[in-house]
């Protein structure tokens, strides 16, 4: 057997690259391995849990803080909203499909951190849940798909990103 000359050696190259990116397909596809955007929402969901607007006191918080900036009401979704997009967010998690665009909209109608804490307080005061873990469900499931998928998470963070911690009551 005589030396490889760089045809061949480049030929190898394509083959096994060619290889390594088809194996990688099947990975992913079989849950073996992570997809990129698996990868990202990971990051996203773990940057995301550790943030006390999930918490329901976290709405406290940011009225005692408004209070000390001589501030003396801060807006959040009233009780009745609260309820009702907790409400809507639980039923939308089915046995069979599940409606994550639901926990996206109800996401996207908090005006601030605090109405998502306020929120977070209705969804455990009616089904004794944290809401935060209940939007997690399923995402460490490698049969069935997760209850938010990877792509909501994204559109969920980069929207809360932009919300302010709590929004003034101009009327008080």
């Amino acid at each position: 057997m005589g030396k490889l000359g760089k045809v061949e050696i480049a030929l190898i190259a394509v083959i096994g690259f060619g290889v390594y990116k088809v194996g990688n397909r099947l990975f992913e596809f079989w849950n073996v391995v992570d997809t990129k955007e698996e990868k990202t929402a990971d990051k996203i969901t773990s940057k995301l849990s550790t943030m006390d607007f999930w918490k329901p006191s976290y709405q406290n918080e940011a009225i005692a803080e408004a209070r000390k900036k001589k501030n003396k009401a801060i807006l959040v979704i009233s009780d009745n909203s609260g309820r009702k997009l907790a409400k809507d967010i639980y039923d939308a998690k089915g046995y069979v499909w599940d409606n994550s665009s639901t926990v996206v909209g109800a996401i996207r109608a908090m005006t601030s951190r605090a109405s998502i804490s306020k929120l977070s307080y209705h969804f455990y005061e009616l089904y004794r849940e944290d809401l935060y873990s209940y939007l997690q469900s399923g995402r460490d499931n490698v049969i069935f798909s997760a209850f938010v998928s990877d792509t909501d998470w994204v559109l969920i963070n980069n929207y809360i990103k932009q919300l302010p911690e709590y929004k003034i009551d101009p009327n008080s």
